[in-house]
């Protein structure tokens, strides 16, 4: 999205889209590619990027290339989930050919080949239908944390339901769906760090931007996010770690780590507290410098 409509920042988009308050557990750790983009405020982020436009999801390659080829024609690139291969990776599609039938573009992987063209295939795009006069961007940012506060429960019962999922444990080692598991596990827990990592940063950017009003628990609440990112890379073994395998089959170790998981899930309810209070004018809480050991 940043190389397809302009100057703007991973940690700014991550927090005006609200994928950086995110987290979207789902039966098993399966992964739902297309689930945090129906959590986002993606229209709300064009609009103040000064673009109209709108996520779109795609039941069929049928309905990809006219979905594409509109927006290519009006001279905007689209973001396309799900191209050329891989069904969890964004793509940036600059053409297409209709005398080859293929899409041109950029996948995620960097692969040189999909520059040539690739056949249309895709679950979901980001269409941009024009320019629009920018919405303000101190308004924007501000409905973004509003809209992070408001879902603190969502975000509570996320959490509960991973500690759930960890408490029941997963398939056998033996059985062929564990490495599927595992993975989808480690991928909830990469992509949480990832996005508690922007948020930090979103959320102190907002601090400087808001003024001191709302700038002091603002910043209070950055460093409840920076505290669970901590969590988060501190976790042993790490991410993807090796061990990783023989953990999740240990229920001590599962126990451990819903633990830590409630720890998180409590820093961030504090954090989101805060920055409703901060935006509201209330007084401020939270103390997280010792979160982390």
């Amino acid at each position: 999205m940043m190389a397809a409509f302009g100057p703007v920042t991973y940690d700014a988009l991550m927090g005006l889209t609200g994928l950086a308050f995110v987290v979207s557990v789902e039966p098993g750790f399966a992964h739902d590619p297309l689930a945090e983009l129906r959590s986002g405020r993606i229209v709300d982020t064009l609009a103040a990027l000064g673009l109209d436009g709108e996520p779109a999801e795609l039941d069929s390659p049928e309905a990809v290339v006219p979905t594409v080829r509109e927006a290519v024609d009006a001279g905007f690139a689209v973001p396309l989930l799900g191209w050329p291969q891989a069904s969890d990776d964004w793509a940036l599609i600059a053409g297409y050919d209709t005398g080859r039938g293929v899409l041109c573009g950029r996948p995620a992987d960097g692969s040189e080949d999909a520059y040539l063209g690739a056949p249309p295939r895709g679950h979901a795009a980001v269409i941009v239908r024009g320019r629009i006069a920018p919405t303000d961007k101190r308004e924007a940012a501000t409905e973004a944390l509003q809209w992070a506060a408001r879902r603190a429960q969502d975000t509570a019962q996320a959490y509960e339901t991973w500690r759930a999922m960890l408490g029941e444990g997963g398939p056998g080692t033996d059985q062929p769906k564990f490495e599927t598991w595992l993975h989808d596990h480690e991928a909830l827990a990469e992509t949480l760090a990832d996005a508690r990592a922007s948020a930090a940063e979103f959320v102190r950017h907002c601090a400087a931007g808001l003024g001191p009003a709302a700038g002091e628990g603002l910043n209070r609440a950055a460093e409840g996010y920076d505290a669970i990112a901590d969590l988060l890379d501190a976790r042993e073994p790490s991410i993807f770690g090796d061990g990783i395998a023989h953990c999740l089959a240990s229920e001590s170790w599962r126990a451990e780590w819903s633990l830590q998981i409630g720890e998180i899930a409590a820093i961030e309810a504090e954090a989101l507290e805060t920055i409703r209070l901060a935006l509201s004018g209330g007084p401020t809480s939270g103390d997280y410098s010792d979160a982390v050991p």
